[in-house]
């Protein structure tokens, strides 16, 4: 899960030294949405800052152990996807693919 956050945000904030670099936060920029490219910046940092607070080794530990930390995890990743699917495709204008529309993972 870490690794899938770090890897969106290379794509959304530039994949060069410290985040620079065109990414989808320069085409939100561009349209003046700058405060929505900060809110899934900071949705993204959120649930890294989530999954770095589990002390278990794995999730399923998590869950057997402190199960308020998978739940943490799950409410940013799930607030970061849905400025992704919503706010994100709506000011850019795009469609999701109809073969993830109803992907719910």
């Amino acid at each position: 899960l870490r690794n899938n956050i770090l890897g969106f945000q290379k794509i959304f904030m530039g994949c060069g030294t410290n985040s620079q670099g065109l990414g989808f936060d320069d085409f939100l920029v561009a349209i003046r949405q700058t405060d929505l490219a900060e809110e899934v910046n900071l949705a993204a940092q959120t649930a890294l800052a989530a999954l770095d607070s589990i002390e278990e080794p794995d999730l399923v530990s998590a869950l057997n152990e402190d199960p308020q930390s998978v739940l943490a995890v799950h409410e940013a990743i799930s607030t970061l996807s849905t400025l992704i699917r919503s706010d994100v495709l709506l000011v850019l204008n795009l469609e999701l693919p109809r073969m993830v529309q109803s992907d719910n993972d």
